[in-house]
């Protein structure tokens, strides 16, 4: 982790908590999702998998944080700011995709590529 990863968190927390839960989003309780995403017939994904579920939830609070305060971010744009894995956020956004939408928006990548923004779904689309 980053010397300032344990600023951000309780900061990104605070934000889930008060900021988004405020704003009127029907933030789904994902304190204990039923399972992580996994390979089918992988033992070690889906170790891996059951290994993530004490921290899920948080996790997907400090995503869809993440996105409140930026008002959108590329996935490796949230990876930086949460100091996170890119597949961390991948599979995050692809938990929450009923609360996750494409901006329309690009941002170029650390590769020099358009990426997606992507946005909290706050219409229910």
């Amino acid at each position: 982790m980053s010397p300032h990863a344990s600023q951000q968190l309780p900061l990104f927390e605070d934000i889930a908590r008060e900021r988004v839960g405020g704003t009127g989003l029907d933030l789904p309780d994902t304190g204990r999702p039923s399972r992580a995403p996994y390979a089918k017939g992988s033992t070690t994904s889906k170790a891996a998998a059951d290994a993530q579920l004490p921290v899920l939830g948080k996790l997907q609070r400090l995503y869809l944080a993440a996105l409140y305060e930026y008002g959108g971010l590329t996935d490796h744009a949230a990876a930086k700011v949460l100091d996170r894995p890119l597949s961390s956020i991948n599979a995050r956004r692809n938990e929450l995709k009923n609360r996750v939408r494409d901006s329309g928006r690009t941002a170029l990548s650390p590769y020099g590529r358009d990426a997606v923004v992507w946005e909290l779904n706050t219409k229910g689309e």
